[in-house]
């Protein structure tokens, strides 16, 4: 099929557009709702779906000048491109913040539905698409083709550069810093998390995809002691510095998956820094990151919490002493060598009839000044047999006693090393929430983004797209908690405090958004319940005979005395 010539005006039209920032539609319920009750004409009512979600969000994301960190990702390597850098990104916006899976969903949901592209000012060539490239080659031509195919999309997206992707990122969390959303001292957790792939992805330097091989546990569900075997991951690994107060990422490293976790976590300490300066003022590691080097070097920064492997002498010392310093304790014998710290706590079990609640005692003893001789600047080597040697010392925090791990071994009690000083019960207690909080990135950081940020599906089978994937869609978790926590202080919809997780946020906005439309009238939108619509239409309700078309419009403001509308 041969290419038609693109008139004068079409051209015309195409170059404002493509000149033109990303434009929202503006509500005005009472503009629009007029309209409709003297003329009777709008330009389109359609079903409430995401579109007034999107207009607030991008308006949130213009007013903290986020946007345009968004529009200077733009590689600028398109000749004579007819679709708009921003109605790409917008659309990768959308499709992660929905949790679309793949591209050809995206076409399906997202590029063909005339609301959303209303954004984007393509609600017009939905029908019949931007272009007519590769009609030629299809064999049957789709109902509605979409404003841009899903494929355009993803060869312009990959081609951003990496350090323009880092930038942005630290960039975007300086804006929520300066703005307020992250608590006036931030203590932050650290973890790595697989983000796994095929050996058939693409990488830059075009070698194969890096792998590592595992003993894992089969996943069977009735035999959690099945034996392990070894199981060959490829793909990258992702570590990750969050915040749990306020669920916002503070920085991201990307690296192939065969690196240890220790290679970056000094770096992912000086970038955090960077990021939220003053307000970093701890940091908590998994018992993965252990290395007194490494941690040596982060103490000179900020102080770490890491629990103790078992198989370390300052663990075993530790527990050992805190044992002896638990049997003084109890017979009534001073303990000025450490700290005992005890909290109560209430502990549930069960369900329904068998549920019990007991109070029971969280029991921590502080023990400050414990050698370690492989905390050091240098490995020591065979200096730790000399007389002059002088080991470095660290504070632990020995749990002996936690009702909310009623599993735990108590031969091995959970050991907490820690370069902060343990001079005080608070002190101690304050060690092992440190260790507890570190829960919140497994379950609000890394679990949420497989699970519902889709952080393992990247646009295509690429190195590439594996980068530019992971650093959106950590940036757009922390962008959503804190759109969330705007729209839960401006409006109180959330009184009683409880973070209900993405899926369940999704399902609150479907919702509150049903049995409501959105009318379309030239850059302006109103959202009406559908009976409202009916009623300003000229339609008489046996279920609301009370309301009328002036009621209706007096309640959004654009009763009698208000301006005229706007002309169709």
């Amino acid at each position: 099929m041969p290419r038609r010539k693109l008139t004068d005006a079409e051209t015309a039209a195409r170059v404002a557009r493509l000149g033109t920032p990303l434009h929202l539609c503006q509500r005005d319920d009472a503009a629009v709702g007029r309209a409709l009750h003297e003329r009777k004409v709008v330009d389109d009512v359609e079903a409430l779906g995401k579109v007034r979600f999107f207009d607030e969000f991008f308006t949130f994301l213009r007013h903290r000048k986020v946007w345009p960190w968004l529009e200077a990702l733009d590689p600028q390597r398109r000749v004579r491109a007819s679709i708009g850098w921003a109605a790409m990104v917008g659309v990768y916006v959308m499709r992660i913040v929905l949790g679309v899976p793949s591209v050809p969903q995206t076409e399906g949901l997202i590029l063909t539905d005339p609301a959303l592209m209303t954004l984007f000012e393509l609600a017009a060539f939905v029908q019949t698409g931007l272009t007519r490239r590769g009609l030629s080659r299809a064999h049957g031509l789709p109902e509605v083709r979409g404003a841009f195919s899903g494929e355009a999309m993803v060869d312009t997206l990959v081609q951003v550069s990496l350090v323009a992707l880092a930038r942005t990122f630290n960039a975007v969390v300086r804006l929520l810093a300066e703005a307020g959303y992250f608590p006036r001292r931030v203590h932050a957790v650290v973890d790595c998390t697989d983000c796994e792939a095929t050996p058939k992805y693409r990488m830059l330097s075009g070698g194969p995809v890096a792998s590592v091989t595992r003993h894992t546990r089969p996943d069977h569900r009735h035999n959690r002691h099945a034996p392990k075997v070894p199981t060959t991951v490829w793909g990258w690994k992702v570590w990750l510095m969050f915040c749990p107060t306020s669920g916002i990422p503070i920085a991201v490293y990307v690296d192939r998956i065969n690196v240890d976790d220790r290679v970056w976590m000094l770096a992912l300490v000086l970038q955090g820094q960077a990021n939220l300066g003053e307000r970093l003022t701890t940091v908590a590691f998994d018992r993965g990151f252990w290395d007194g080097q490494e941690l040596y070097r982060v103490a000179q920064q900020v102080p770490f919490f890491i629990p103790g492997k078992a198989d370390l002498e300052i663990t075993q010392e530790a527990r050992r002493a805190a044992r002896e310093v638990y049997a003084r304790y109890r017979h009534g014998r001073p303990v000025a060598d450490a700290v005992v710290a005890t909290r109560p706590l209430l502990v549930v079990r069960g369900k329904g009839k068998q549920r019990q609640a007991r109070q029971q005692e969280l029991l921590v003893i502080g023990l400050p000044g414990l050698d370690c001789p492989t905390y050091a600047a240098a490995p020591p080597g065979s200096k730790v047999h000399a007389k002059r040697f002088v080991p470095g010392r660290l504070n632990a925090a020995v749990v002996l006693a936690d009702p909310t791990y009623p599993h735990a071994d108590p031969d091995e009690p959970l050991v907490i090393l820690t370069s902060a000083p343990l001079d005080t019960p608070r002190d101690a207690l304050f060690a092992y929430d440190r260790f507890d909080a570190r829960g919140v990135i497994e379950n609000s950081g890394n679990k949420q983004a497989k699970r519902e940020w889709t952080l393992e599906a990247p646009l295509e089978k690429s190195e590439a797209a594996v980068y530019l994937h992971v650093h959106v869609v950590f940036m757009l978790l922390g962008l959503l908690a804190a759109f969330r926590a705007q729209q839960a202080a401006a409006q109180q919809a959330d009184a009683r405090g409880e973070d209900t997780g993405m899926a369940r946020y999704r399902r609150a906005v479907e919702r509150a958004n049903r049995d409501k439309v959105l009318v379309r009238e030239g850059d302006r939108y109103a959202i009406l319940w559908a009976w409202e619509l009916a009623v300003l239409a000229g339609l008489r309700l046996r279920w609301h005979p009370a309301e009328t078309a002036a009621t209706i419009l007096a309640r959004y403001g654009g009763g009698p005395g208000a301006s005229p509308g706007p002309a169709p």
